[in-house]
């Protein structure tokens, strides 16, 4: 959680920091070394790998399984200032204890906010959209930026914020000015969260502690679905290679990671890599059996909803949970591509 805030903390004179890891090109890229960095830290806390499913969003389905009772958690009770009541993440329970600035949440709240659906005109996007922006030429397009076109920027697409005219320093925070609407990215992001009464924004429609909402994992390993999709079927091109804003070049680290660059994360998996990193289906399917015992890998992506919830469990406890039931396709070519990706 503090890397995603301050990765959006106006820029300061620290050595080497550059890329604020959102609105820019290095969104796909600082994300999936963000996700790979909390699938690590599951595998450790769990003593056993660990991969975040994604959350396919297009499928109207979903919805019933992943804000099921038993797993993410409903929305929040309206009555309540849309505080999360019930679920594994429930007030009370889950308590936040890094929160966002007074200039973009004056309500800095103490439990799990989700106003789900409550902007009013905002659905989640369709498989259309999801189809357009993989129809995109190129990763990405000068300026390299809020501005980009999203006609040719595949990145920008993705990004989904319309109409802004450039980033300003609002109480400290990086914010987006002229924003009119969003797709893709940036409209689950909002539709989850949305507003209270209050016109605040909830947990994951706040950009800087969004990860404060466990389903912000699910959300972005679908992100990176799609872009890992994008990838593939362009010899995982990535822009600028140079020239651009400090931070988004293919060489440039994506700090905090020390080591770690858009050179190293935008890469196929290596076949010489472990079974588990393995990407064919079949040999996913036989890394499934192996990890959980399942006789097969189902390809529904979402978590069945026949499992109670550990009692005292968190994040990882919830994913390994639903890992052990053979309705969860927990071994994703999306996981799998990030754990393997590395120099060519």
């Amino acid at each position: 959680m503090a890397a995603h805030v301050r990765k959006l903390v106006c820029y300061t004179d620290e050595p080497g920091q550059g890329g604020y890891g959102h609105n820019g090109s290095d969104l796909l890229t600082w994300h999936r070394a963000f996700l790979r960095e909390f699938e690590t830290a599951m595998t450790t806390v769990m003593g056993k790998p660990m991969a975040i499913p994604y959350w396919d969003w297009t499928d109207p389905e979903s919805l019933k399984t992943v804000f099921a009772e038993d797993f993410m958690g409903p929305e929040g009770d309206p009555d309540q200032n849309d505080h999360v009541m019930s679920g594994p993440f429930r007030h009370g329970k889950w308590r936040l204890n890094v929160k966002g600035f007074e200039s973009t949440n004056p309500g800095r709240f103490d439990y799990l906010v989700r106003a789900i659906g409550s902007i009013e005109g905002m659905a989640l996007p369709v498989g259309e959209e999801v189809q357009q922006a993989l129809a995109r030429p190129q990763y990405d397009a000068a300026p390299w930026g809020v501005t980009a076109d999203n006609d040719v920027s595949f990145r920008s697409f993705v990004d989904g914020m319309l109409n802004a005219s450039g980033l300003a320093c609002d109480g400290g925070a990086v914010t987006m000015v002229g924003t009119t609407a969003t797709l893709l990215h940036g409209t689950v992001h909002m539709w989850v969260g949305g507003t209270t009464r209050e016109g605040h924004p909830g947990s994951l429609a706040d950009t800087l502690t969004s990860p404060n909402d466990p389903v912000f994992w699910l959300h972005h390993a679908n992100t990176d679905r799609i872009a890992e999709t994008w990838w593939a079927a362009n010899r995982y091109e990535y822009l600028p290679r140079s020239g651009g804003p400090r931070g988004n070049n293919l060489n440039d680290r994506l700090w905090p990671y020390t080591s770690t660059s858009g050179d190293v994360v935008a890469r196929p998996p290596s076949s010489a890599m472990p079974m588990t990193c393995w990407s064919t289906s079949t040999r996913a399917r036989r890394s499934f059996r192996r990890r959980t015992g399942s006789s097969s890998a189902a390809a529904h992506p979402y978590m069945p909803t026949n499992r109670a919830f550990p009692a005292d469990g968190g994040i990882a406890a919830a994913l390994d949970d639903a890992s052990q039931n053979k309705g969860l396709e927990s071994v994703r070519r999306s996981s799998l591509q990030r754990q393997c990706a590395r120099r060519r």
